[in-house]
């Protein structure tokens, strides 16, 4: 492949390519090279273009153009957009990493990648290219331009649209097969492209030779979550609307307009306007499953956003030399340390990779597996957990390498006997099987066994205190939440007649009586669902029994239930052993399973014990608490 002649850089400085004007998209592709110094121009004339790169094809040749009258090969995909993107009757100045950056130079490549963020920020436009026009992308973008100027009306009737209205036309089998198609295509997956659109001053999107300005497909996007929520409400609408409902209000397009909203409105105050949602952490979890060729990429296509994440930049120093393992235990560490959590842990060891990046710490997620999906966190990650601010360093510390973290807490217990059935049991039914096998075994304090599996698969933390200690309303919730555990035991196996006697004898066994709360929640919900007037009802309280039992399912997902030595019932991954100890720190709302190594100790996951075996209350005086190092 003929590649350019690059002049070396200077500090802060680009190359940007001059498209010279053609008359048609058959003229050769013509351009030269200049530079430019970002310091020195707070507004410098080029456009920034956000495209993918495309898989290279050795059965598609490359695409050639002329640079400063030389002959050079692209990959088709940006050789196409520069034959669209340029003019008819001026030069048009473009900024693309492919060719701008030299990119068998490892070190200009390094400090290019620092500058990335200031050169989408800084361009005049940020320009998107989806590709050539194909499959009806003419159609797409000219019904995105009228769903953009269609409002929805809170008391919209439904019933007005689905059929015989004059918007029948946008409301097509045509219309949405034509924008989930160009919303499928690979350039939404791209994780670089969250900083180049978030950043960008003003950015447009371009598909062939049709153009629309990126507030465009904004207004479409509301546009779509309010008739996806309409569609939620409306029977009518969900069966007439199915791909409204989900692929064009969900997913990548509606994650990057949220952040680009986000870092506008940062870069407009100076503020974010609600510091807890913006960590590095929750922006690894949210565009985790985009795609990008270097796993390094993963952490540096996000370091160029605005703060309070671009303080990780010079934390981390970025850098092509560095080995990927290195880079995610850097980052690792650095959350930990700046943000004051133990979740980037708590994930490490849930995470599927096809293709795992080696030599990395048990407790160092491997970035890369989102790709490939992971298990659904325990409580301590979801918006109930009661997880505080970690005291750094007397919490957790890390070895002069980075590569041992130490972290101060209370091996509290350790598996005695795995219980593997127990969760096929209540995955696969008959669940009534589950229900007998746990009704009559009690734990050595007395807590039933029943008790204690509802508090591992409860979705709240509150819920591990005594029902006579806490507020009315969480007592309320606690029950029906335990209502819809003790259902989903019996789906499908009890008749609803003799449902209520069932439910009263498991409470019974799970309480220690028949908590007079639970009973009027449980009476009430029959005699809702016995009602005549409506013979839906009959089914009300299986649905939510049905939802707890789909919720434990991802909980359960990769995971096994055990006992342990001190009498408790705990869950933890799938690879748990017996002899593994169960550990807790102060400030963090789970437990983790570790496994004993001659002299240092390995991460298998998280993990849940109920009841409690760890007192950590006078954690602040370091009582009866010790380090442990974990490689």
């Amino acid at each position: 492949m003929a590649m350019p002649t690059y002049t070396p850089l200077q500090k802060d400085e680009i190359r940007v390519l001059d498209v010279l004007p053609a008359e048609d998209l058959s003229a050769p592709t013509q351009c030269r090279f200049r530079h430019v110094f970002l310091a020195d121009d707070p507004q410098p004339r080029f456009a920034a273009l956000s495209y993918t790169w495309g898989d290279p094809n050795p059965l598609s040749p490359p695409s050639e153009i002329l640079i400063d009258g030389a002959a050079h090969d692209l990959l088709p995909n940006l050789a196409s957009a520069l034959r669209h993107l340029r003019c008819k009757n001026e030069t048009v100045s473009l900024w693309a990493d492919a060719v701008c950056i030299n990119q068998t130079d490892t070190a200009e490549k390094t400090t290019q990648l620092l500058l990335m963020g200031d050169i989408y920020r800084k361009a005049e436009r940020v320009l998107i290219w989806l590709g050539a026009e194909a499959e009806d992308s003419n159609l797409a973008m000219e019904t995105i331009q009228r769903w953009a100027s269609w409002k929805v009306e809170e008391d919209l009737d439904a019933s007005r649209y689905l059929v015989g209205s004059d918007l029948d036309d946008i409301f097509s089998e045509a219309a949405f097969g034509a924008i989930n198609r160009l919303l499928a295509r690979p350039y939404w997956s791209r994780v670089w492209i969250q900083q180049e659109v978030a950043l960008g001053r003003h950015v447009s999107v371009h598909c062939g030779q049709r153009m629309i300005p990126f507030n465009v497909l904004e207004r479409a996007t509301t546009t779509w979550k309010k008739i996806r929520d309409i569609a939620f409400s409306s029977p009518g609408w969900t069966r007439t609307w199915p791909r409204l409902a989900t692929s064009l209000a969900a997913g990548a397009l509606t994650n990057l307009v949220s952040l680009r909203q986000q870092q506008q409105a940062i870069t407009a105050t100076g503020e974010p306007s609600n510091t807890s949602n913006v960590s590095l952490f929750e922006f690894l979890r949210l565009f985790g499953r985009l795609d990008c060729t270097d796993p390094r990429d993963r952490i540096y296509a996000l370091l160029g956003l605005v703060s309070p994440l671009s303080k990780y930049k010079s934390r981390l120093n970025p850098s092509y030399d560095k080995p990927t393992d290195q880079v995610f235990s850097d980052i690792t560490r650095f959350m930990i340390e700046d943000e004051h959590t133990l979740r980037p842990i708590v994930i490490a060891r849930t995470l599927a990779s096809k293709a795992p990046v080696t030599f990395l710490p048990s407790w160092v997620p491997d970035w890369t597996a989102f790709e490939s999906g992971f298990c659904m966190h325990l409580r301590c990650l979801d918006n109930f957990g009661t997880e505080t601010r970690l005291n750094i360093p007397t919490n957790a510390q890390f070895s002069a390498d980075g590569k041992v973290l130490s972290l101060t807490g209370t091996l509290c217990d350790a598996v005695s006997v795995l219980q593997p059935t127990w969760g096929s049991q209540y995955m696969k039914g008959p669940r009534q099987d589950l229900g007998d096998t746990l009704r009559d075994r009690f734990l050595p304090n007395g807590v039933s066994y029943l008790k204690a599996v509802f508090h591992i698969l409860a979705p709240r933390h509150e819920f591990c205190q005594e029902v006579s200690s806490m507020s009315e309303a969480l007592a309320y919730a606690y029950m029906v939440q335990a209502l819809q555990f003790l259902r989903s035991l019996s789906l499908d196996t009890v008749p609803l007649e003799e449902l209520s006697s069932r439910l009263t004898e498991l409470a019974h066994t799970m309480f220690g009586r028949t908590d007079n709360v639970f009973s009027r929640i449980r009476d009430r919900n029959f005699r809702y669902e016995t009602a005549t007037d409506n013979t839906e009802r009959g089914q009300f309280g299986m649905r939510f029994a049905e939802l707890f039992r789909v919720y434990s399912a991802f909980v359960l997902q990769g995971r096994v239930l055990f006992e342990t030595e001190n009498g408790t019932v705990g869950v933890g991954p799938e690879e748990t052993l017996v002899g593994d100890v169960v550990f807790q720190t102060p400030g963090f709302c789970g437990s983790f399973i570790l496994r004993r190594v001659e002299d240092h100790y390995v991460l298998v996951g998280e993990g849940e014990i109920f009841p409690s075996g760890a007192d950590l209350k006078d954690a602040e005086n370091g009582n009866g608490l010790q380090t442990v190092d974990i490689w």
